[in-house]
């Protein structure tokens, strides 16, 4: 009787600790899970292009480069594209790099993220505004922080807005970017992911 009552509630429990995938949670709070295996499929649809393509990304590995602890992060889509940003963290920024020797930030968040938050990032010619302007619901994550990214010049301008979600990292993504035409359009929708512990 008390084998099947244990029984009883160890199934219970299984039900509530489902994750998405069959992976199993992290117990720490991130606003990007740094585990190498974790990784984010999404689907991208271009407007431009009218096209929808696949993008993966996976923490793949850990390195030490210029004494400073980073990650890197590899992106694929189901064609031949293949990238790698370097990401690393701090008391209060993360970070992510577009080369080992940390040099060119491609995005930087100010943590912890709140709504009115607002930053820049140094560029050679224009620099990035972020804010942080809404706690919202995406794809089914509830307190996603949408951060939103405006650069320009007289003909070229970028805004994008990344919803962030603790816990999971990014769930979607809404880029547009023209130079003095529109050259990218696009939705990035997180459809799985994974983050190891």
């Amino acid at each position: 009787m008390k084998m099947n009552i244990i029984l009883v509630i160890i199934c219970i429990l299984s039900l509530f600790t489902n994750c998405k995938e069959d992976c199993p949670t992290p117990e720490f709070s991130t606003y990007f899970p740094t585990s190498i295996g974790s990784y984010w499929n999404y689907e991208v649809y271009d407007s431009l292009e009218k096209k929808y393509d696949r993008i993966s990304i996976k923490v793949v590995n850990k390195i030490v480069t210029n004494n400073k602890t980073v990650y890197l992060w590899r992106f694929e889509n189901k064609s031949d594209f293949v990238d790698t940003l370097y990401f690393f963290a701090n008391a209060d920024s993360v970070s992510f790099y577009e080369d080992n020797n940390l040099s060119f930030i491609k995005w930087q968040y100010k943590i912890p993220l709140k709504i009115g938050k607002t930053w820049y990032v140094k560029r050679s010619t224009p620099s990035d505004e972020y804010s942080v302007v809404s706690i919202d619901k995406i794809n089914n994550f509830s307190d996603s922080y949408r951060v939103v990214r405006h650069r320009g010049s007289a003909n070229y301008g970028l805004t994008e807005s990344t919803w962030v979600s603790p816990n999971i990292g990014i769930v979607r993504r809404d880029i547009y970017e023209f130079n003095t035409l529109p050259v990218i359009n696009q939705t990035w929708n997180l459809i799985s992911y994974c983050i190891k512990e």
